[in-house]
């Protein structure tokens, strides 16, 4: 495996990682494979925090939420959601499980503890700005 190609492809080198190595690099590479590509829509931050999951997991985000957000950019380019079921999805092991409401709390605590790497998100993405005035 050519890991100099490989991150020039996935334009690792120019995101905020610090040094890459090659160590994670093949455990990223390992993880998606040759073919992989980035979703065109995924943002610098979604693409660091899976090569973090992957490289270097936390207790809550490993392989499995990785891909899980892979798999809601991905559902979300194709327009697989259907909003008539509910404002957020359930997507674990890289598959839309079930549709619902936005969850607060104790609640969103609950289904996590139960599943610590599912991805529950909104249908439509928040987008946060300020105004100037």
């Amino acid at each position: 495996v050519d890991l100099k190609k490989f991150v020039q492809k996935l334009h690792l080198d120019q995101m905020d990682y610090g040094e890459l190595t090659d160590k994670d690099v093949e455990k990223f590479y390992e993880f998606v494979g040759p073919d992989f590509a980035w979703p065109p829509t995924m943002k610098n931050c979604e693409r660091r925090l899976i090569f973090d999951c992957v490289t270097d997991p936390e207790e809550r985000q490993g392989e499995e939420y990785a891909k899980n957000v892979i798999a809601y950019r991905r559902f979300t380019e194709a327009g697989q959601f259907d909003p008539s079921k509910g404002t957020h999805v359930l997507i674990i092991d890289g598959k839309i499980v079930r549709y619902g409401p936005k969850l607060w709390g104790k609640e969103h605590e609950e289904m996590v503890s139960k599943n610590p790497e599912l991805l529950y998100a909104p249908l439509i993405e928040e987008v946060v700005g300020r105004r100037s005035g």
